[in-house]
């Protein structure tokens, strides 16, 4: 455990950054905000919490967590229902992707429209 420590605080302490800054981000929809919180979330978490999901499956243990067998959740199960945020955190990525991509859309429509390339039908 020792060995991921250091990656589990970057990642932790990334995660509040990226977090910040999409929150700001889509209060005052700054593109590249957007842009940077969807890339974090989707790639970074994302891929650690597929690791952790294939992590466990490999290593599944049928055993509860701490040897004990009265009723008590195995430590996979644990595991996977503590890492939920980090699945929210995830989907909030491709909503953060989507929000980004419809502005780049309403920003290329204004710029046309000011250079006169798209006339109003109505």
């Amino acid at each position: 455990m020792r060995r991921r420590s250091r990656v589990v605080l970057i990642m932790i302490i990334g995660n509040f950054i990226f977090t910040f800054i999409g929150f700001y981000a889509k209060l005052s929809l700054s593109y590249w905000g957007l842009l940077a919180h969807a890339i974090w979330t989707i790639s970074v978490i994302g891929a650690l919490y597929i690791y952790i999901i294939i992590d466990n499956f490999l290593g599944m243990e049928s055993t509860p967590a701490g040897g004990a067998t009265d009723g008590t959740l195995s430590a996979t199960v644990i595991m996977l229902i503590t890492s939920l945020p980090m699945l929210c955190l995830f989907f909030m990525g491709f909503f953060s992707l989507y929000l980004a991509s419809k502005m780049e859309t309403e920003i290329t429509e204004r710029k046309n429209k000011e250079s006169g390339n798209i006339t109003d039908a109505e």
